[in-house]
Order: C-alpha cells, then structure tokens, then sequence
C-alpha cells in the first residue's frame, strides 16, 4: 500500500454510498486523492471491476456533460449480492470505491482484492 493511499484514506467523505442492496450487512469502504483525470479514474476503477469478473451494471454516470466534475458506476459480481460502488470527484479531487455484500468473509476478499489491484 502507498503512503499516498494511507494518508488520503482520511479524505474519504459521504459521496460514495449512493446506491447499495438492502441486503448489504457488511460494507468495506475507501478512498484517497485522485491522481489524474476523471477519465483515467473510471477507466483504471472498469479496468480492475472487470479483471475480478464484476458485471458492469450500467453505463458511468456522469455529473454534468462536461465529464469533469465526477463520476458513478455501480457493478454486481454474478448473480450473488455483492455490489461495487466507485466515485471519482473531479471537484474534491478524491477518489472513493465500497463493496458491499451478506458475507463479511467474501465482501472483505473482494474489497482486498479490488483495493490491492488499483494503481
């Protein structure tokens, strides 16, 4: 882990959570300072959702049109429960991601998995 990603965990704020199943009773959550652009933010957050086999759920959400301000996307790993939720904010310059699910083991694997691949 970084001594980047350890010292912006703090900046993390209530941006992320926006859309988590009612089933979730474990969730792991995250974030840090963006490095680059918002773009590269949710290509490199697609990137590591499709290397552990997350489904895109729908397209990336933008804030506004000019795809600057912040982005959304929301995936479903298979047909379990377990949920990704990744935000890049061009405006606070923070990046966020939780993962929720029913199972603290297997949410916890994925939120390891998926926080170790990010660069």
């Amino acid at each position: 882990m970084s001594l980047f990603k350890i010292f912006s965990i703090s900046s993390l704020s209530g941006i992320l959570l926006t859309t988590l199943p009612a089933s979730a009773s474990y969730i792991y959550v995250n974030g840090w300072g963006m490095q680059g652009s918002v773009q590269a933010c949710i290509n490199d957050g697609k990137r590591v959702a499709k290397d552990l086999q997350f489904k895109l759920d729908q397209d990336t959400a933008w804030d506004d049109a000019s795809q600057r301000s912040g982005a959304l996307f929301a995936t479903y790993k298979g047909y379990t429960d377990v949920s990704l939720n990744y935000r890049c904010d061009g405006n606070t310059g923070v990046m966020s991601f939780g993962i929720s699910g029913p199972s603290n083991d297997r949410t916890y694997q994925l939120y390891s998995e998926f926080f170790d691949a990010l660069p």
